[in-house]
């Protein structure tokens, strides 16, 4: 049996509790490793294309987005959407990049609404990550 806790996983994937709650589930009953039960959830939830928060009180959609954050040159961020062409921000601070990007695929989102578009969600595999760029998940709520 494979430990429930999830502290030694990586801290830059962002679950809400419920989502905790669902993948240790999934753990203790299948008996299967943190790291492996959480690919399998995020390629599965990725590749349903529009994300829609079941568990959402507010009714609104909620965005799971694959995030390469870049420290560039001069120290500044650049945060880009890896799974959703067209979306991406940068900010002083690596925290200023990524509050800017939630409003930048808020912003695509719209775009792509107004033009009467599909949003082209993309599963992004692990290799299309820029080389040097920090690798995480966020949850847009829109």
């Amino acid at each position: 049996m494979y430990n429930s806790d999830m502290s030694a996983f990586p801290e830059k994937i962002l679950l809400t509790a419920e989502q905790q709650r669902q993948l240790a589930q999934l753990v203790e009953k299948t008996g299967r490793p943190w790291d492996e039960v959480l690919s399998e959830a995020l390629t599965s939830y990725t590749a349903a294309g529009k994300h829609e928060d079941a568990g959402n009180d507010s009714g609104t959609a909620a965005y799971r987005c694959h995030i390469g954050l870049i420290t560039e040159d001069d120290g500044t961020w650049s945060a880009l959407v890896l799974n959703l062409p067209g979306a991406g921000s940068c900010g002083t601070t690596k925290e200023e990049a990524l509050t800017n990007l939630q409003e930048a695929v808020l912003a695509t989102i719209e775009s792509y609404a107004m033009a009467g578009e599909e949003i082209p969600w993309d599963g992004c595999p692990a290799e299309d990550v820029p080389s040097g760029a920090e690798s995480l998940w966020i949850t847009v709520h829109g």
